[in-house]
This record gives structure tokens, sequence and C-alpha cells, in this order.
């Protein structure tokens, strides 16, 4: 498996950790905020790095192949959708981290992100080892 495989992975679990370990000590509790604060920033990092890494490299690979490029519009589109959510809950922690409905929406947020990743990880993660492995 290649490194750049190795290390999304790793952040994706560390992102999806650092969220429930956000939930643990209580999203609205200073320490809670603090690291929720913490997991935005590393997810906004990732998926710049998805972007020049994975995407990218993917990207020149369907020049050559319609298959994999309608794949990439396809995830593409999807992570716009999933990245404004992600800066529309954000936003509104900053905003309001005394909303009663946040516990809900942190709720769909992670569940809607831990879809996302798995997506990533059983269809694209492939697509790059088969074209760019180790």
């Amino acid at each position: 498996m290649s490194y750049i495989i190795v290390d999304l992975r790793r952040e994706h679990r560390v992102i999806i950790s650092s969220l429930l370990r956000a939930k643990e000590l209580a999203l609205k509790s200073q320490e809670g905020y603090e690291v929720l604060r913490d997991a935005w920033q590393e997810l906004q990092r990732h998926l710049g790095r998805e972007d020049d890494m994975l995407y990218g490299r993917l990207r020149e690979a369907a020049m050559d192949d319609p298959g994999l490029s309608g794949l990439l519009d396809r995830f593409q589109a999807e992570a716009a959708s999933v990245t404004a959510a992600a800066a529309e809950f954000f936003q509104r922690v900053e905003r309001d981290s005394e909303a009663v409905d946040l516990a809900r929406e942190f709720g769909m947020f992670v569940s809607i992100l831990r879809d996302r990743i798995l997506r990533e990880e059983e269809i694209l993660f492939p697509e790059y080892e088969k074209r760019f492995g180790a």
C-alpha cells in the first residue's frame, strides 16, 4: 500500500477519533470545543492533502479514462457538499455553542463524514493503488 493511502487512512482515523473525543467531553464544554476546533482544522488540512495527493494524481490518470473521470466528478461533487456541511456545522458552533440541537447536528455531520470516508476507502483508494501503488 502506498504511503499516501496509509497517511490518508491514518488521518481519517484521527479526525473521527477527535470528533468522538469532543462529544465525550461534551461539545458545549471548553475542552470539548477546543478538541472540536482542532478536529475541524485537521479536517481542513486533510481535505487539502486529498485534493493535492489523491484527486490531483487521479485526475491526471482520468484524462485517458472516461470511467475514472466520471467517478472523480461524482466524488468531487460529493466532497464539495460534505465540505460545505462541515463548514456550516463548525460556523454554527462558533456562533452558538449553546444551541439545543447541536448534538443532533453533530451526530448527522459525523454520520455523513463516516459514510464519505468509507466510500473513499472502498472505491477511490483502490483506484489510486491500482494506478500508483507502491
